[in-house]
């Protein structure tokens, strides 16, 4: 008989055994398998397995963190020390879905009048209380459709207007041919 015939056949005396506290590696033994497949047949069963002894103590952190899916994984990971990624890996086994801030609704003339008010892509960031992929993102797919949005960004004749009213000489332009690197 094979091993997979027999522990599905043995299926009750299993999960009882486990269920009254003998470990997976004692139920290995006496089938000549490993603990694995044991934890694994009872996991398939349905059965709640126990925390293993080694695991790691930042993963048992996050998986008894009161808050998981209450608050955002990046907030928790901040709390425990740990990256965010890992907080969103141990959240999906568990099966708990994530936490999703219910922002307002930001209708497309609350954007465009926030855009053109702004003077730079942090500032409308600023107003409509979202982050800079978001608005710019939005403002991208608005410029695709037609929409036309002001450029945002540095003001370069005003900035040269700026500097030559501190300079205390004159400066001639000696380069010809410079890239524009900042924006």
């Amino acid at each position: 008989m094979k091993l997979c015939e027999r522990l599905i056949k043995e299926k009750d005396l299993i999960i009882k055994r486990y269920m009254l506290g003998e470990s997976s590696p004692a139920i290995a033994r006496s089938y000549d398998t490993t603990p694995a497949t044991i934890l694994r047949y009872l996991r398939q069963w349905s059965v709640r397995v126990r925390n293993q002894t080694n695991k790691n103590t930042k993963t048992v952190a996050i998986r008894e963190h009161p808050k998981l899916g209450v608050i955002s994984d990046a907030e928790i990971a901040a709390e425990l020390g740990v990256s965010r990624q890992h907080v969103a890996h141990v959240r999906r086994l568990l099966g708990i879905q994530p936490y999703t801030a219910l922002l307002p609704s930001i209708s497309p003339e609350e954007f465009i009048a926030a855009w053109q008010a702004s003077e730079s892509s942090r500032e409308v960031c600023a107003r409509l209380g979202r982050e800079v992929g978001w608005v710019n993102t939005r403002a991208c797919r608005y410029r695709k459709k037609g929409v036309p949005l002001k450029r945002l960004g540095m003001d370069w004749d005003r900035l040269a207007e700026y500097a030559s009213s501190l300079a205390t000489t004159n400066y001639e332009v000696v380069c010809e041919d410079v890239t524009d690197e900042a924006g």
